[in-house]
């Protein structure tokens, strides 16, 4: 037999191919392989949906050549109702018992295949899982090795586009009576002013050829419950939206407003405030026509204050409603901004607190300590001035007399080198001649 010359077919290309594709073949074949898990599964029609909702679980194969199965699903009767399921059915507390077996006695080795399917219906709100489990038989009777996997369902409380899902997320603070909100949000752009969850009014203004909004809405706990309603079919001029949430263990209830107006002409819809200040007071934060809540501080001296509140759009109105006389303690001033159109309405809040006596006793007690430590401060400066400015001219002084005594250091050593050097050069000349 003629020997081949391995060192001519490595170098060539057909040799290259075929080794390319041993390998790319090889890398195909591992990957089936490791993707040919046997499986039995729990397939829903639907994962989220509505307390008295219907959902269908159908029980398939994945990569099993399966003749007959035992196979038994789990889920909470207090959670779902049983509807119809293959009969004969065997049916026990919190699961049902199910022998299916093909007619055909596994002869075609379908590996995926819908097995038996059961119907359910939602009984309550929350997320649940259905269990699965069970064994599966090959045509020759052989028990097959066999992954079973649940599934997970989540169930809403109502009909309602209004509440946005809270999938995913943490509590922020585990009390059972917290009834604030950690966030609150739009898909539409314009919400005034920013969130705090202990401000509970809040505005947009909407184009006319918006219909509905929505919301999202998560409490701190978040086994809160969350309740809104108004943000659909909105119509032209002004809409509420009405968020409610309510504690844990039903103890307490904050109720969020989003107060929407709808408009065919934004500008005339407009409700912002130009200027907003009180006399001789300083607001908290610094004024910002997205902002509505304020807080300022009057000593117990005062006992009345203006309020200078300017609109952005010359024609809308503005009404101030506040106490003539400022009572120790808070006292809350509305203002209200009714746009050009006279349907839009803005609300803007100061907080004004007038000191108690004993507030004012601290207050002024602060006032004298910086007064004094401003005293003491100037007092300083003008001392560092005295001693800085003489200690610069004693530095003045030191620096030329070094200097000074540099350049006669230098000239010197200058003399001494030209000495040297000529002494040098003389001495040179003389042993030359001898």
């Amino acid at each position: 037999m003629k020997k081949i010359n391995l060192s001519i077919l490595k170098n060539n290309k057909i040799f290259k191919i075929l080794v390319l594709m041993i390998v790319f073949i090889t890398i195909i074949t591992k990957s089936i392989t490791s993707k040919s898990t046997q499986e039995i599964i729990i397939l829903a029609d639907k994962t989220e949906m509505l307390i008295g909702d219907n959902v269908v679980l159908t029980i398939s194969s994945i990569n099993v050549p399966i003749a007959a199965a035992d196979i038994e699903i789990f889920y909470d009767e207090s959670q779902f109702e049983f509807i119809s399921g293959p009969e004969p059915l065997s049916k026990r507390e919190n699961s049902i018992k199910y022998s299916w077996f093909d007619e055909e006695g596994g002869i075609s080795e379908i590996k995926n295949r819908e097995i038996f399917s059961i119907v359910l219906k939602a009984k309550k709100e929350g997320i649940f899982q259905i269990g699965i489990t069970g064994k599966g038989y090959d045509r020759n009777g052989n028990e097959l090795n066999i992954e079973f996997k649940g599934i997970n369902l989540y169930i809403e409380k109502e009909s309602n586009e209004n509440y946005i899902q809270t999938k995913g997320t943490t509590s922020i603070d585990e009390a059972k009576d917290n009834a604030f909100l950690q966030n609150l949000r739009l898909n539409e752009e314009g919400l005034e002013p920013q969130f705090e969850k202990d401000i509970f009014e809040y505005y947009i203004t909407l184009n006319e050829n918006i219909q509905n909004l929505k919301v999202t809405a998560i409490p701190e706990n978040i086994n809160s419950t969350v309740y809104i309603n108004g943000n659909t079919d909105l119509k032209l001029g002004n809409n509420d939206i009405r968020i409610e949430v309510i504690s844990n263990d039903k103890s307490k209830k904050n109720e969020y407003i989003i107060h929407v107006s709808k408009t065919k002409d934004i500008e005339k819809a407009n409700t912002n405030l130009e200027t907003l200040a009180v006399e001789n007071i300083t607001l908290e934060p610094e004024f910002e026509a997205s902002v509505t809540n304020y807080k300022a501080t009057v000593e117990n001296n005062i006992s009345q204050v203006n309020i200078l509140a300017i609109p952005e759009n010359i024609n809308a109105k503005v009404s101030i409603e506040k106490d003539s006389e400022l009572k120790v303690g808070n006292n809350i001033a509305n203002i209200t901004v009714l746009a050009e159109d006279g349907i839009s309405q803005k609300k803007y809040v100061v907080n004004i607190h007038r000191m108690n006596e004993e507030e004012q006793k601290e207050f002024e007690k602060k006032r004298e300590e910086e007064q004094k430590k401003l005293g003491e401060l100037l007092s300083t400066n003008e001392n560092n001035v005295v001693v800085n400015n003489g200690t610069q001219v004693s530095e003045n002084k030191n620096t030329r007399k070094n200097i000074d005594l540099i350049i006669i250091v230098v000239i010197l050593t200058s003399i001494v080198v030209l000495i040297a050097y000529l002494y040098h050069k003389k001495h040179k000349k003389s042993k030359e001649k001898e």
